[in-house]
C-alpha cells in the first residue's frame, strides 16, 4: 500500500526491454523511461498572508489562506479569527460556495484591534478535499496561525527621566521610541521657561533614538 502523498518513481530499464520481430536481432529500447506520480493525501494549509508570527499588520487588512490542492469548506464557520485569544472578530469569507478552490480570502467586518495578536485556525473537520479518486478528505488536524496588528510609535524611555533632579547643566536630552520613526519639523520642543534650540535640526528620519544636544 502506498504512503499519502508520497511522490513515487517508475523506471522503464531500456537494457532489460527487447521487441520480439525476426527482421533483426532483438532491439533494447533506446534509453529508460522515466515517468512519477504523486499520492493522494489529505488536504494542507501552504501559505497564510498575513504569514505566522508577522508584525505591524495593518489593522484594515484581509487573511489569505492557501491550501496545496483545491478544497471545499462546509461554511464560513471553517475559519476562526479571535482578537486577542477568546474575543472572535466577524468577518466574510469569499469563495463560501461548493465548487473547490485552492484560495479564501476572510475580510473582517470591522478594522482589527490596534496593537492586538489575532490568532486564526482553520478547523480540519469543516474543510475536504474534491479529488475523485477516494472519499472526500478532511485535514489531518487543525491549522492555526497569528500574527500583530500594528499600533502607534510611542515614548518607551527617555534620558534624563520623567521628574528628575539635579540633571547636569551640560546634559543631552535622548529619547527612545518603539519603532523606527519620522519626527518633523516641531515634533520635539525643550522649553525651560523659554524655548531652548537644540542639534541636531529637525526633521529626522528612521530613527528609534533621538539624541538632542541643547
Amino acid at each position: 500500500v502506498f504512503a499519502r502523498r508520497e511522490i513515487c518513481t517508475v523506471t522503464i530499464v531500456g537494457a532489460q526491454v527487447t521487441d520480439q520481430d525476426t527482421n533483426d536481432p532483438p532491439d533494447t529500447m533506446a534509453a529508460n523511461f522515466v515517468f512519477s506520480f504523486t499520492m493522494d493525501g489529505p488536504p494542507a494549509v501552504t501559505t497564510t498572508t498575513p504569514a505566522n508570527g508577522a508584525t505591524q499588520v495593518a489593522i484594515n487588512t484581509n487573511i489569505t489562506i492557501n491550501f496545496n490542492e483545491n478544497v471545499n469548506i462546509q461554511d464560513a464557520t471553517a475559519f476562526t479569527v479571535e482578537c486577542p485569544a477568546a474575543t472572535p472578530i466577524a468577518f466574510s469569507v469569499t469563495p463560501v460556495a461548493p465548487g473547490g478552490t485552492n484560495s479564501f480570502v476572510l475580510d473582517p467586518t470591522s478594522d482589527l484591534p490596534i496593537g492586538t495578536i489575532c490568532t486564526v485556525t482553520v478547523v480540519a473537520s469543516k474543510v475536504t478535499d474534491v479529488d475523485a479518486g477516494d472519499p472526500p478528505d478532511n485535514m489531518a488536524a487543525n491549522f492555526v496561525f497569528s500574527f500583530t496588528t500594528d499600533q502607534a510609535p510611542s515614548v518607551t524611555a527617555t534620558t534624563p527621566t520623567d521628574n528628575a533632579t539635579d540633571v547636569a547643566l551640560n546634559s543631552t536630552v535622548s529619547i527612545t521610541f518603539s519603532e523606527n520613526v519620522d519626527v518633523a519639523v516641531g515634533g520635539v520642543t525643550i522649553n525651560c521657561g523659554s524655548t531652548v534650540n537644540f542639534t541636531p535640526a529637525l526633521p529626522q528620519t528612521n530613527l528609534t533614538n533621538l539624541v538632542l544636544t541643547p
